[in-house]
């Protein structure tokens, strides 16, 4: 971006922008792919920007809603690894798996602690 572009920005424009190069600059060393994306996800979870400020993120339709990671299911029932392996197993858990990380359809949460309520 040229100077005079830069100097054009918002304050909170600026600060994003220097941010996302920033990302960049640290993602370009070397890392693999997935190492570069957690990182600058976790840089950009670090801006705490009010979802109503990212118009993808104000939408209902918003895809990520309805799930939860391994690690928030995991700290839900203050459950270890093995006892989290076996819970995994119960069929009415929905579980998705992008690499080697795994994520839980919210509904099926419900339903898994539902059915375990009647039992």
């Amino acid at each position: 971006m040229e100077k005079e572009q830069f100097n054009n920005l918002s304050q909170r424009q600026k600060e994003i922008y220097c941010f996302i190069e920033n990302c960049v600059y640290d993602a370009s060393r070397e890392m693999s792919k997935t190492q570069a994306v957690d990182a600058i996800f976790s840089r950009f979870i670090e801006l705490d920007i009010p979802s109503e400020d990212i118009p993808e993120l104000k939408s209902s339709n918003n895809p990520f809603e309805n799930w939860c990671s391994l690690s928030e299911f995991q700290e839900m029932f203050n459950y270890g690894s093995t006892q989290m392996a076996a819970l995994l197993k119960d069929t009415t858990l929905k579980v998705a798996k992008v690499g080697k990380r795994k994520y839980i359809l919210k509904e099926s949460i419900a339903a898994f602690l539902e059915k375990k309520s009647k039992s």
